[in-house]
């Protein structure tokens, strides 16, 4: 119900509204994992493609990276592992 609210208020309000009004302000390093796969065939994914394009181009220290993977999986995955392993390795 959380996702379908702030869906509907992302709508009503704009791209300001919600999370995207927070994202600006992280300022540390952030990894986003974004699962490829639909989390089932037919129900849509957690974080949009939008989403994860528009994620690192408002929080400069902000890493994206696609997983082959699911909603449900993705935290197992090996690719989902490398790239933590990858992300936590930085020295910036």
């Amino acid at each position: 119900m959380e996702d379908v609210v702030f869906g509907s208020g992302a709508l009503a309000f704009g791209d300001g509204a919600g999370v995207y009004g927070l994202w600006p302000t992280l300022t540390m390093p952030v990894l986003l994992l974004r699962a490829t796969r639909e989390m089932l065939p037919g129900t849509g994914y957690i974080v949009s493609q939008r989403d994860f394009e528009r994620f690192p181009a408002m929080v400069p220290s902000a890493t994206a990276v696609d997983i082959d993977a699911n909603h449900y999986t993705i935290a197992t995955s090996e690719p989902a592992a490398i790239a933590i392993a990858r992300f936590l390795e930085r020295r910036d």
